[in-house]
C-alpha cells in the first residue's frame, strides 16, 4: 500500500507548546502529552493505516530523496540539536568540552519502522540519556509500554510525544528543565515534516 499524505495535527503542536510553558510541572507536561495524543488519535481517520510491511521510501536523512533533509541536522550553534539520527548522531556532532552527547531516538530505534538514519532524534548528555525510559533494556520494560503500544498501532507521532515528556522529565530531575527545549523543538519540526509527507503518522 502506498504511503499517503496525512494532514498535520495543529492541535497537537499547540498542546505541546502549552505544556512547554509549564515545563516545571509534571502534571502540565502530562496534560500537554495527553492533549497531543487525543489530537493525533482524532487525526487517525484522515490517513490510511500503514502496514508494518509497507516499505519506507526515505532511507537516508540528508540525501536528495528526503523531503525533510533541510531539517535533519537541527540548528547550527545549538548546544544540543534535534533532527534525524543520521545527522545529529554523527560522531562530529556528539562532543562537548564537559562530556559526551548521545543521540536519543524518538521513538526508540528498536521499535520504529523507520530506517535508523531517518528516525527522529534528540541529542542528550550521556548521563541524561541513561535515565530515559528507552535506554538499553528498559525499552522492553513497563515505562516504555505506551510508546510500544502506539508504535505497534502505527501511531509514531503519539510515541514521539510520550518520548518528549520523558526527555523533559529527565531534564527536570537533573535540575535543568529547559536544557533540551531547543533540541526538542528542532526534532519536532523534523518529525512534523515526516508526518506532513506521509512518512510517519
Amino acid at each position: 500500500m502506498p504511503l499517503v499524505l496525512a494532514p498535520a495535527a495543529p492541535i497537537a503542536w499547540g498542546a505541546i507548546v502549552k505544556g512547554a510553558a509549564y515545563i516545571g510541572s509534571a502534571a502540565a507536561a502530562a496534560w500537554g502529552v495527553n492533549q497531543a495524543v487525543e489530537a493525533i488519535s482524532a487525526d487517525d481517520g484522515a490517513a490510511q493505516d500503514l502496514d508494518e510491511d509497507t516499505p519506507v521510501a526515505v532511507t537516508c536523512a540528508t540525501c536528495a530523496q528526503s523531503p525533510c533533509a533541510h531539517l535533519a541536522c537541527g540548528a547550527p550553534g545549538s548546544t544540543y540539536r534535534g533532527g534525524a539520527h543520521g545527522c545529529v548522531g554523527r560522531p562530529a556532532m556528539k562532543a562537548l568540552p564537559d562530556g559526551a552527547i548521545h543521540s536519543h531516538h524518538t521513538p526508540a530505534d528498536h521499535y520504529s519502522h523507520l530506517p535508523t538514519p531517518v528516525g527522529p532524534s534528540v541529542q542528550l548528555a550521556a548521563s541524561d540519556h541513561r535515565n530515559t525510559s528507552s535506554y538499553g533494556r528498559r525499552v522492553h520494560g513497563p515505562r516504555y509500554a505506551p510508546q510500544r503500544q502506539a508504535l505497534a498501532s502505527g501511531r509514531t507521532m503519539e510515541a514521539i510525544f510520550y518520548d518528549v515528556a520523558d526527555i523533559r522529565n529527565v531534564a527536570r530531575e537533573a535540575g535543568d528543565p529547559t536544557r533540551y527545549d531547543a533540541a526538542i523543538s528542532q526534532m519536532l519540526g523534523y518529525a512534523e515534516c515526516l508526518h506532513a509527507h506521509g512518512i510517519i503518522r
